[in-house]
């Protein structure tokens, strides 16, 4: 066997041991969706605390719709800030915008 054909043989391993060998299933203790598929949602941040909340930062213009309530932006981009439980259940949101574009960057916890 040449250079090239041994190289080409150990790619395709590769690929087979990557895709079949290793493959691992994806367990997920919790998914939520929000946004609104009329508007433009940025997802800028995620944090989490040692009590297992996740805290997530977004800006987003139009409608945003979490846990059942949709808000309207003021003008221009708007930012929500809400905190997700262990379970993915919402705990409490804060909605802050006015007419021109906020944006949001970090959250910490």
């Amino acid at each position: 066997m040449n250079k090239y054909n041994t190289l080409k043989y150990l790619v395709v391993l590769f690929i087979f041991l990557g895709s079949h060998g290793w493959a691992q299933n994806l367990n997920f203790d919790w998914a939520q969706q929000f946004g609104s598929t009329n508007s433009s949602n940025d997802l800028q941040a995620l944090a989490s605390d040692n009590e297992n909340n996740v805290f997530v930062f977004t800006d987003f213009d139009g409608e945003y719709t979490i846990d059942g309530n949709t808000v309207l932006t003021h003008g221009g981009k708007d930012l929500m800030l809400y905190s997700l439980n262990e379970n993915g259940e919402v705990q409490w949101s804060v909605f802050e915008g006015g007419s021109k574009d906020e944006f949001a960057q970090k959250v910490a916890c």
